[in-house]
């Protein structure tokens, strides 16, 4: 599936949900949209239901940048409409879609949210 479609099914998947540790996330959100891509849901292996899970998840894996590194290879030098992104929000790095304007995520407290594109912090093609 071409990215614009794969990110409005994701997107309207996500519309009108709450944020929920590990199901509805920036984790979850960026995994599905992958997944609508390429047909593999790399989160499929990761299982966690509140923000303690989720940070020990991700000690052990090294890092979300080495669980997407892992599932899409390395990352590139600049973004372009449709890459997954890592952001930086202060002390919060949520994942997302780049849509050539902005990113696309969900945060918690907020659900789904555009983001900053000068938040971008790395990018990686799917």
């Amino acid at each position: 599936m071409n990215w614009l479609d794969a990110l409005h099914e994701t997107l309207d998947e996500m519309r009108g949900r709450e944020f929920a540790w590990g199901t509805i996330d920036c984790c979850q959100f960026t995994a599905r949209y992958v997944a609508r891509r390429t047909g593999t849901n790399w989160a499929d292996e990761y299982r966690y239901t509140n923000e303690a899970e989720a940070n020990d998840m991700l000690e052990a894996a090294g890092g979300i940048d080495r669980i997407v590194t892992a599932a899409l290879g390395a990352p590139c030098a600049d973004a372009e409409p449709g890459d997954v992104v890592l952001c930086r929000l202060g002390e919060c790095y949520p994942l997302g879609v780049f849509n050539g304007a902005f990113v696309w995520s969900v945060v918690e407290g907020h659900g789904l949210a555009r983001l900053a594109p000068t938040s971008i912090a790395l990018r990686w093609r799917v």
